[in-house]
């Protein structure tokens, strides 16, 4: 009895693949707005000045070989770049086919009124990178 649970555990553990292994890469996450069903990106349709506001980012990846790994926001006057990280498995590990979204958020101020732009880099899942816009208007209170 004992060496059948021992042997069971042993089977769990090399059947089991560690959260997140050393040699992963991050990568920029893949997020195609005009081709996915996933909605890439959630944000306020109005905001206020001087107020932070959140947006939600989902990049897609395999379940078994992607994991989300923050995002960044960088502000430039009335424009928001809106960067998702990814770290993803080595070439060559066998991976699930299913796309599964990894949402995150980061959080957002425009100081001026008027309308502003989020841009979302991305990449392709070959790796070629893009950005998508959305405008958003920005109130004085």
């Amino acid at each position: 009895m004992r060496a059948s649970v021992l042997l069971a555990l042993t089977t769990m553990v090399a059947c089991s693949t560690p959260a997140d292994p050393d040699d992963w890469q991050r990568v920029v996450g893949w997020a195609n707005p005009l081709m996915s069903s996933v909605q890439a990106i959630e944000l306020p349709s109005q905001v206020v000045a001087n107020q932070p506001f959140d947006v939600t980012i989902r990049t897609l990846g395999s379940s078994s070989c992607t994991r989300a790994d923050g995002a960044r926001a960088s502000i430039d006057q009335n424009v928001a770049v809106v960067t998702a990280y990814d770290r993803v498995a080595p070439p060559n590990t066998g991976c699930t086919r299913d796309l599964r979204a990894f949402p995150r958020t980061v959080s957002v101020t425009f100081a001026s009124p008027g309308v502003a732009t989020i841009r979302l880099n991305t990449r392709t899942p070959e790796g070629v990178t893009s950005s998508f816009d959305w405008t958003i208007e920005v109130r004085s209170h």
